[in-house]
């Protein structure tokens, strides 16, 4: 054990985006986040089209980590095909291991500007 801070079972983890509840507003879905940078933690409110804005902001930044694919747009192909609810889950699942990825690169938040300005 000794000095090491991954003793007894903790981890630390420099920086993570958690995907921890779902609102609905009007038709309008958001996911509540809860961002840990370093320590300091706070709630972000993010719509589908947010995420959409930061996979832009990646792709035409200097930023060198590597990205996974956002989860599918809501489509009227998919409405049909699948509830509501199995697709809001499908959709959130994917947007958790979206940020997972991204985080997971990342020591500080000033890392990756982008994602910062999130």
């Amino acid at each position: 054990q000794g000095n090491d801070p991954n003793s007894g079972g903790v981890q630390f983890m420099a920086v993570s985006l958690v995907i921890v509840d779902i609102v609905e507003r009007k038709g309008v879905t958001y996911y509540i986040i809860k961002v840990n940078n370093g320590g300091a933690e706070w709630l972000l409110e993010a719509r589908y089209s947010e995420f959409e804005e930061l996979e832009q902001r990646l792709s035409g930044s200097r930023w060198k980590g590597t990205r996974r694919g956002l989860p599918p747009k809501d489509t009227l192909h998919v409405r049909k095909t699948w509830s509501s609810d199995r697709f809001n889950s499908e959709r959130m699942d994917g947007l958790k291991r979206y940020l997972e990825h991204l985080s997971g690169q990342l020591i500080s938040l000033a890392d990756c500007p982008p994602l910062a300005d999130f």
